[in-house]
């Protein structure tokens, strides 16, 4: 499985970001170059040698929950047949939800 599947997706990355998530991860989406809306996943030391660049947090499964347990306490109801490239995203929505009520 690919890194950028075993994180959360640009898209919740902002998204959490906006939201006021503190933006410490063992990955984060940087962006490429300039101007572009191009953007990969680089550790967290790499990630730091982008100083202009736009960066978001690229949250694993493990930081997500528990940034959910220390803010709402235990996850859970999380769907047995979840297919594991889309639990980051799963649990990465339910802390927007959350964080938006």
């Amino acid at each position: 499985m690919k890194l950028e599947q075993q994180v959360t997706s640009l898209k919740l990355s902002r998204k959490l970001k906006e939201l006021g998530v503190e933006q410490d991860s063992l990955f984060y989406w940087v962006e490429s170059s300039e101007g572009q809306e191009d953007y990969r996943v680089q550790c967290k030391d790499c990630a730091y040698e982008y100083g202009n660049h736009r960066v978001y947090s690229a949250f694993t499964v493990a930081e997500l929950y528990q940034l959910h347990y220390q803010k709402f306490g235990t996850l859970s109801k999380i769907p047995v047949n979840i297919d594991p490239t889309e639990l980051t995203d799963y649990i990465a929505r339910k802390i927007c939800n959350k964080l938006i009520k």
